[in-house]
C-alpha cells in the first residue's frame, strides 16, 4: 500500500519530488532513530504502552520516507539507495559490533530481554531492512513488517 493510500485523499505530503541529495539528507536524519527504535522492540523488555509508542513513531518516519520520489522523474527511491542509507551505511560490515554498542547505549535507559543475543538482533535488523527497501522503493511505507515486532 502506498504511503498516499494509507494517508488519505487529499492529505499533502511533506517531501514529494526531491534531488537525491535532498532525499538522503531525510534518510539519513531519520537512520539513527529508525534504528534505534527498531533495536529496541528487538531486544528491550518494554510494556504495550511504550511498544506502541515507538511504533507509532516509526510509522511517521517510514511514511514520511515511502512519500519521497526523485527528481526530475518522480521515481520512487532505488531498493539498494533506501537499503544503504537506512542500514548499510552505518550497519554494513559491523552489524553485530554496532548492534552490540547501541545496545550498551540502551541499556541505561531501558531493560534487556534475557534471550538478546547481538548477532541474532543484526541479523533480525538486517532482514527489516531488506524488506522495508523492497517496500519503500515502491512508496510503501512497509508497516506490515514493523508491526509483529
Amino acid at each position: 500500500m502506498k504511503a498516499t493510500e494509507i494517508l488519505g485523499e487529499g492529505v499533502i505530503l511533506l517531501e514529494m519530488s526531491l534531488t537525491k541529495r535532498r532525499a538522503e539528507i531525510i534518510f539519513m536524519g531519520l537512520e539513527p532513530q529508525i534504528n534505534e527504535h527498531l533495536i529496541k522492540l528487538l531486544a528491550f523488555q518494554a510494556t504495550a504502552d511504550m511498544k506502541m509508542h515507538w511504533k507509532k513513531e516509526l510509522r511517521a518516519w517510514l511514511l514520511r520516507l515511502a512519500g519521497i520520489t526523485l527528481k526530475p522523474k518522480n521515481k520512487p527511491v532505488p531498493e539498494k539507495v533506501v537499503y544503504d542509507w537506512l542500514f548499510d551505511g552505518t550497519y554494513g560490515g559491523s552489524e553485530v559490533r554496532n548492534v552490540t554498542m547501541l545496545i550498551a547505549f540502551l541499556k541505561e535507559d531501558y531493560i534487556l530481554r534475557d534471550d538478546v543475543n547481538p548477532t541474532v538482533v543484526a541479523s533480525s535488523l538486517e532482514d527489516i531492512h531488506k524488506k522495508l527497501a523492497q517496500r519503500i522503493s515502491k512508496n510503501d511505507p512497509g508497516l506490515d513488517v514493523i508491526e509483529p515486532l
